[in-house]
């Protein structure tokens, strides 16, 4: 990376990988929080210590983008990814495919 500044996208894209990747966060498919389990777009919540889902999801559309929310949503819950494989896509999509 260059030494440009992060955009805002950025930045709270690279804290959403590295809670994921951290190993606090047991994963949970279909739901957002289940006991001590949470799904890939909590994991993000979790980080930022907030406890409404609903209202950080709307928040998290605006930052990333309902598409790459919405993408996260199905790999975790339906396509069974990891936590690693989901924090991989969100990096592709945020800084590699930045003008495509």
């Amino acid at each position: 990376m260059s030494n440009r500044q992060l955009t805002e996208r950025q930045r709270e894209a690279l804290r959403w990988c590295v809670a994921l990747r951290s190993g606090r966060y047991k994963q949970c498919r279909g739901v957002t929080r289940v006991g001590d389990q949470v799904c890939a777009v909590s994991a993000y919540y979790a980080e930022i210590n907030e406890k409404d889902d609903w209202y950080y999801l709307t928040k998290a559309d605006a930052i990333f983008g309902t598409i790459l929310v919405c993408q996260v949503i199905k790999m975790n819950d339906r396509d069974g990814l990891t936590f690693d494989q989901i924090a991989d896509h969100i990096e592709q999509e945020v800084f590699v495919n930045v003008n495509v």
